[in-house]
């Protein structure tokens, strides 16, 4: 409740980052993780490899509890960072995040990027 009234503390826990593996716990859990979704999309963008990796395994449990047109499109977003990894060798970002990969299918067996 409290991640509700002050969405900007959502946004700061967030960018701060945390030990991934409470990802899954947190937003199974916390009924309040939605609100990370219109974030999301920023938290994307980071050029911090840590962080970009932090954000897609965000996305995709979030994606996977409120599988929402909004957040389809934000999980779109999260595969072409992975994209980008596989075509910067980015190793260490792909490791982090190559196991959400049956998360976003489950959530949304359609989505995907061409190519």
């Amino acid at each position: 409740q409290m991640f509700l009234r002050t969405p900007l503390l959502v946004k700061l826990v967030h960018f701060q980052r945390y030990d991934a593996r409470l990802i899954p716990v947190l937003v199974e859990e916390a009924p309040s993780m939605h609100a990370c979704i219109p974030f999301l999309s920023e938290l994307l963008s980071s050029a911090d490899i840590p962080s970009r990796a932090f954000a897609i395994q965000l996305c995709a449990e979030v994606a996977r509890k409120y599988p929402l047109q909004q957040t389809e499109g934000v999980t779109n977003l999260a595969l072409q960072r992975m994209r980008e990894a596989v075509d910067s060798d980015a190793r260490e970002l792909l490791r982090a995040t190559l196991p959400i990969l049956p998360v976003v299918a489950a959530a949304f067996p359609r989505t995907g990027i061409p190519g």
